[in-house]
């Protein structure tokens, strides 16, 4: 990932540039400290240091661009600033819907710098708003139909998220002016949209907002204005448009990328207005607060950035922050399960399962892990109680839905318990509705192939069937796979066809003896003796 790391300190870096750029633009005091306190925030740190952000880098440093653009074509009237802002703020939806406020962005600048909206602001802001509308209708098309799906993300009321905005926007303040105790994952709150007090963050908001309109002429001004921006960047993630993210928090520290320009600008203005008033004393002063506030964010943004190390690290500390985090228990015991910690696995999994009883994807990892461990047993119930989750998803004729493969591996590791069980026929009918489900999944076309094909029980074997199921799972790995072409082998054994048994399986050991699989080649190898010998595989 080294790669992805530092490409993405390089556009975080360049966005700080872009930032001082723009502040000096909008005359706004300060510029240089407000760009390097956000290169040196720990609330950026899960932006850069997450690869799977660069979105958020990317989009800003396109949203930055579209405004240093639009400020030239202000100042110079010349149309090819026009078109590349507009070209930037293309790219920047295109990166991330984070970007879709930018043309209301553009008329607050425009009131900055001018102290009114004009006619011809809101005439050149148009094409922005079309752009904006667009593309955000296709990502919040794309975040309900496939992100979220059938999950059921929030559940609660318009007042819930109405009351919930207000905490939203106050927690993103708090987090930029003291950024201490970071989480990966922070708890989901519970808002009552009976209890008045949940509106009271909201309402001191307002009032905020309505002094600062009072007072615009004055001190108000600077306050409506980088606040404005804030809120105004954090309007997609208030909680009024559901994202798959907020099934497990409704607030994360990547989700103020965009925003946290707004607070730390306003922060830098007042200490350098507070320290022009008192030249002599007060700028020595604060160029020292200066100094100690960004060596302070720093140390903190490099304690920060090694949570990111691995996996199992990020996990653990967001547990020791949030142990309600039944997401992050569920994916600890991936990681312990990766590296054969077994036991701690499964108290993971217990774990998540104990928050949250419908989880269905820590039932099946908690199954799977039962499985490889041979407690049939205790493995079975877990894997008919996903099935039991997740079926209802889709019907039970209709195979134009997508079907969740938690449920494809549910049905085929029950099918494989129930067969090690002895329970065939029930292994059987749960093989076929995996492939029922996804027709081209690999796991249950093998399984059943090499099922149908060894089976001991005259009943059960269906030599027929199971060369037309090893074919298909052949053709769709391309022949490429030693211990499919096994299988297949043994299909043609079972059926009589011990001519293309010989070839199939000689096939299967020169692919894994390519393949360093010595342990596969020697069990093809003994197989393939006994077809030459014209014997089924079941028969010895």
């Amino acid at each position: 990932p080294t790669g992805y790391h530092v490409v993405n300190v390089l556009l975080h870096a360049a966005n700080a540039l872009l930032i001082w750029r723009i502040l000096c633009c909008l005359k706004i005091p300060g510029p240089w400290l407000a760009a390097i306190i956000f290169a040196v925030h720990p609330v950026n740190v899960e932006s850069v240091a997450w690869i799977t952000q660069r979105k958020n880098t990317l989009c800003l440093l396109f949203f930055l661009l579209a405004l240093l653009s639009y400020f030239r074509f202000e100042d110079r009237e010349h149309r090819g600033w026009y078109g590349l802002a507009m070209g930037t703020f293309v790219l920047s939806m295109l990166s991330k819907g984070a970007a879709a406020p930018l043309p209301i962005v553009l008329l607050l600048c425009a009131w900055w710098r001018r102290d009114r909206i004009r006619q011809y602001d809101l005439i050149r802001s148009l094409p922005f708003f079309a752009v904006s509308a667009l593309i955000s209708l296709v990502e919040i098309r794309f975040q309900y139909l496939r992100a979220i799906g059938e999950d059921v993300v929030r559940d609660d009321s318009f007042l819930s998220r109405l009351a919930g905005a207000g905490w939203v926007i106050w927690f993103y303040v708090y987090k930029a002016l003291l950024p201490f105790h970071l989480s990966f994952v922070y708890r989901r709150w519970q808002i009552d949209p009976v209890n008045w007090l949940s509106y009271l963050p909201g309402l001191l908001l307002l009032g905020l907002l309505l002094l600062g309109w009072r007072y615009r002429r004055n001190w108000g001004r600077p306050i409506l204005f980088a606040l404005g921006y804030s809120i105004l960047m954090l309007l997609p993630v208030l909680g009024f448009f559901n994202i798959y993210y907020m099934k497990y928090s409704f607030v994360a520290d990547h989700y103020q990328y965009l925003s946290i320009i707004g607070v730390i600008t306003l922060a830098v203005a007042a200490l350098w207005q507070v320290a022009q008033q008192f030249v002599k004393i007060a700028m020595p002063l604060a160029g020292m607060v200066s100094l100690l506030v960004v060596a302070i964010l720093g140390w903190l943004t490099w304690q920060q950035s090694s949570l990111y190390q691995d996996s199992e690290t990020i996990w653990r500390d967001t547990l020791e922050k949030n142990p309600s985090a039944w997401m992050a228990h569920n994916n600890l015991g991936i990681e312990l399960e990766k590296q054969g910690k077994s036991a701690e696995a499964i108290e993971q999994y217990g774990q998540a399962l104990k928050i949250k009883p419908d989880h269905a994807k820590a039932c099946s990892n908690l199954g799977t892990v039962l499985l490889v461990q041979g407690n049939l047993v205790a493995a079975i119930p877990q894997f008919q109680r996903v099935i039991e989750l997740l079926s209802h998803e889709m019907g039970a004729d209709d195979s134009t839905c997508q079907p969740d493969p938690t449920l494809v591996k549910a049905h085929n590791n029950l099918a494989i318990a129930l067969l090690s069980k002895g329970r065939t026929q029930e292994a059987l009918k749960h093989f076929r509705e995996a492939i029922r489900l996804e027709p081209d999944h690999l796991r249950p076309l093998k399984s059943i192939a090499w099922t149908l094909a060894t089976h001991p029980d005259s009943i059960v074997r269906n030599a027929r069937e199971a060369v037309a199921l090893a074919e298909r799972a052949a053709k769709l790995t391309g022949s490429q796979d030693a211990s499919i072409l096994d299988t297949l082998a043994a299909a043609y054994a079972a059926s009589g066809h011990f001519d293309l048994a010989v070839s199939t399986a000689e096939r299967a050991i020169a692919l894994a003896q390519h393949l360093d699989n010595e342990a596969l080649a020697r069990d093809v190898q003994l197989r393939l003796s006994l077809y030459r010998q014209e014997q089924p595989y079941r028969d010895v």
